[in-house]
């Protein structure tokens, strides 16, 4: 927090500094927050001509900040052929036809993109979902406070399930994970890490994880502040005693204290050793 607060106060000296005073900047500060920055006229033109110019940023937060469609559209375009900026955090409130198109090309071309965050996608071309396939640099992929419909489902499970580049899937504030979409973690063969952050419903049942404990490279399962009823624990708790590549389990801030022993008894009778158990609140 610290950090960023520090970053803040550079922005203006940032955005109006002659090219070695830019670099001395970014040297310091190559992650730049903009987390609800409300942008200064000309400021997000000057950040568009860093990006274009390929100063040393490696990250770019631009969540829960209004931007204008055509700005949004510029970025993009200055993204597409940027080789320096690793992590890209964007908001999609207004997305449009355009600005879908223009992604799909930024994934198309872009080289250098590792991680990619989506706050609140509306929807998920078939473009932009060939193009996140085809790209091979994108490891972790992130939808944040996404209403997931069933097409969008749909591309999220192509995504998933014909990437050969993403090991990280992460879902923060989604409405539900539908079953498809567990399917397709269960039937990837790269997919490592599976976050699932303040959701309103996980199908997480008894029937469906087994099934998950096909997928052989899965080592981190994160549940937190997520409601569990007495069939998701169950389900859990099955997977668990399947499961022999989970070395990480988390389930912070979910009550467990009606049905917390079904997980400690799988726990015990998992063959492999779970390094971190972290807050799994089991009164």
């Amino acid at each position: 927090y610290q950090r960023r607060v520090r970053a803040r106060k550079k922005f203006g000296e940032l955005f109006n500094s002659d090219e070695q005073t830019t670099r001395e900047i970014l040297a310091t500060y190559p992650s730049l927050i903009f987390f609800q920055y409300k942008f200064k006229e000309n400021e997000f033109l000057r950040l568009i001509e860093l990006v274009e110019s390929n100063y040393p940023i490696k990250n770019i937060d631009l969540s829960s900040t209004y931007i204008g469609l055509k700005e949004k559209l510029n970025f993009v375009r200055a993204i597409t052929f940027n080789n320096t900026i690793q992590k890209l955090e964007f908001s999609l409130v207004d997305n449009s036809a355009e600005l879908s198109n223009a992604l799909a090309e930024c994934f198309k071309y872009n080289n250098n993109l590792s991680t990619l965050i989506f706050e609140r996608i509306n929807d998920i071309s078939e473009h932009m979902a060939a193009s996140l396939i085809a790209n091979s640099t994108i490891t972790s992929i992130s939808f944040k406070r996404m209403q997931i419909t069933f097409e969008n489902a749909q591309r999220i499970v192509k995504i998933i399930e014909k990437s050969t580049s993403i090991t990280e899937v992460y879902l923060q504030g989604t409405n539900v994970v539908f079953e498809n979409i567990l399917l397709a973690i269960a039937n990837s063969s790269t997919i490592k890490n599976l976050y699932l952050i303040t959701m309103n419903r996980i199908n997480f049942t008894k029937e469906l994880m087994p099934d998950l404990s096909r997928n052989s490279v899965l080592t981190t399962l994160i549940i937190q502040d997520t409601a569990l009823g007495k069939d998701e624990i169950e389900g859990i708790g099955i997977y668990l005693q399947l499961t022999c590549t989970l070395k990480n389990l988390s389930l912070k801030s979910t009550d467990l204290r009606s049905n917390g022993t079904l997980i400690l008894e799988s726990l015990i009778s998992n063959a492999t050793e779970i390094i971190s158990l972290v807050n799994a609140l089991v009164n």
